[in-house]
């Protein structure tokens, strides 16, 4: 397992949880270099097609967005399923990396 780093989004959005839910998160929140390997657009942890090293992790009522580095994950956003926020996150990444392909 790689070391967990926060952007500056991901810690504000980390701090909003629950103690509870900060310590479930890490015990949780356990992925492999075989797992990042492994990983499609299906399934618990996906693969953003539309980003390099970007994934999506679906842990309980959580969506976690990291990036994978040479030694770090760093985690993104950390929003609730099913939610405006977790659309938002998903339709700015999408069209992010979009627009940075036209340059």
């Amino acid at each position: 397992m790689k070391q967990i780093t926060f952007s500056d989004t991901g810690t504000t959005e980390f701090a909003k949880l629950s103690k509870k839910e900060q310590l479930e998160f890490f015990q949780l929140f356990q992925i492999t270099e075989e797992e990042i390997a492994n990983a499609s657009e299906e399934g618990n942890l996906q693969k953003n097609p539309q980003q390099k090293n970007a994934y999506r992790f679906r842990l309980k009522d959580f969506r976690i967005y990291f990036r994978k580095t040479h030694c770090s994950l760093e985690i993104l956003h950390i929003v609730k399923k099913n939610t405006w926020k977790d659309f938002f996150v998903r339709a700015f990444n999408k069209n992010q990396e979009k627009s940075s392909d036209n340059f």
